[in-house]
């Protein structure tokens, strides 16, 4: 798992939801992506399950975050936030903040 603090301060922080299919254990997913100042990518997956006998109102839960692109591979691609940030967005994402 990766450390946020470890990774420079945050440019921006975008959000994916989307509801699940029926047979899944989960009704709900939503995808965080943090994008760090030192170029280093983020991601979070969250599910809501459904209710069963044991949570009779579902409960949300956290993969925890997970490094996706790291900071040498954004320097050797010449990726910066921005773009990074622009890619995501053609993609489906939103700015949370």
């Amino acid at each position: 798992m990766a450390k946020l603090s470890a990774h420079g301060t945050e440019r921006f922080r975008l959000v994916k939801s989307k509801s699940s299919a029926p047979p899944d254990l989960t009704t709900e997913e939503r995808m965080t992506v943090s994008i760090r100042s030192d170029g280093s990518v983020l991601t979070k997956l969250d599910v809501k399950f459904k209710p069963d006998s044991f949570n009779p109102t579902g409960f949300w839960h956290s993969y925890g975050w997970k490094k996706r692109l790291g900071t040498t591979e954004a320097a050797a691609r010449a990726l910066s936030p921005e773009k990074l940030r622009d890619a995501y967005l053609k993609h489906g994402y939103l700015i949370a903040r």
